[in-house]
């Protein structure tokens, strides 16, 4: 049970096209050998930055919470999409300053 979770493992399978989570460069090496295509095949193996997707605008979470209230009774079935779109837009413009 060691050798399967082993990075030998990880290179024997990632030689054979599979994706590992091991990520050490023979093993990335290995991959990038048996798989030749889609073109560019390695960017499923690069290491990638991941940045915050969330605005830094410190009126963003009054807003978000406008849309979660005006959401939620939409979901509801209290008022209909067009009712809960009027909203968001009405009560983002009135309260979010």
């Amino acid at each position: 049970s060691e050798f399967i979770a082993s990075e030998e493992a990880a290179k024997i399978m990632a030689g054979n096209g599979l994706l590992t989570v091991w990520s050490t460069d023979a093993v990335k090496q290995a991959y990038l050998t048996k798989v030749t295509t889609p073109e560019h095949v390695s960017v499923f193996s690069d290491d990638t930055k991941v940045l915050s997707q969330v605005p830094m605008d410190p009126l963003y979470n009054q807003g978000i919470n406008i849309v979660k209230e005006e959401s939620s009774l939409y979901l509801l079935k209290t008022q209909s999409l067009d009712q809960t779109m009027k909203n968001i837009q009405d009560r983002i413009k009135k309260e979010v300053k």
